[in-house]
């Protein structure tokens, strides 16, 4: 609702989302960069609560770009650097994520972020760039509602087998030689 409100008062549609800070809505523009850096928060507490830290560190490395980028001016190269290093690791974290969790769910994933980062190249990279920060919460939603459900006693358990495999239990093996085994030493040769 902030977006549209702040896209309401003037002719920001095809600007980025860091503009907003830049003209005559700073506070707008200031809100906006709130509400993301407390839904990232919000995001890495539930993490870190449920001992998904791989997760709770790639989101507090996209937290301090964010930050970064809130901090720098629009047009500067650190700030251009930091916002699409931003965007590929929150991006590249949710393609793990939903992989890992909800394979399904990956079809879709896939061809949207595809869709959105090309259409950034020809038209509108400020609406492209929107779409794509909507579209990362709305994916922070979706996370943030399936660890609800995990109990926090349980925590997240990630394993590099998919399904319904479990590995066999690691039992100690011991090889015992004997001396039998080689045969007789023939010394007569």
């Amino acid at each position: 609702m902030t977006l549209a409100y702040a896209h309401s008062h003037g002719d920001y549609f095809d600007e980025p989302l860091s503009c907003f800070r830049d003209g005559d809505q700073r506070f707008v523009g200031a809100i906006l960069f709130l509400l993301l850096v407390v839904i990232g928060a919000i995001q890495i507490r539930k993490l870190t609560s449920l001992r998904g830290y791989v997760g709770a560190f790639v989101l507090t490395l996209a937290l301090v770009l964010l930050l970064i980028v809130a901090v720098t001016p629009s047009f500067d190269p650190l700030h251009h650097l930091c916002a699409f290093g931003l965007l590929g690791l929150v991006a590249s974290y949710y393609t793990a994520w939903l992989n890992l969790e909800k394979g399904r769910w990956l079809w879709l994933h896939i061809p949207l972020t595809a869709i959105i980062l090309f259409g950034a190249g020809f038209y509108s990279y400020g609406f492209w760039q929107k779409a794509f920060i909507l579209y990362l919460v709305l994916l922070i939603n979706v996370q943030y509602s399936f660890l609800r459900g995990i109990p926090p006693k349980r925590g997240i358990r990630y394993t590099l087998y998919s399904g319904d495999y479990h590995p066999p239990s690691p039992r100690r093996v011991v090889y015992r030689l004997e001396r039998e085994f080689f045969g007789k030493r023939n010394d007569e040769s």
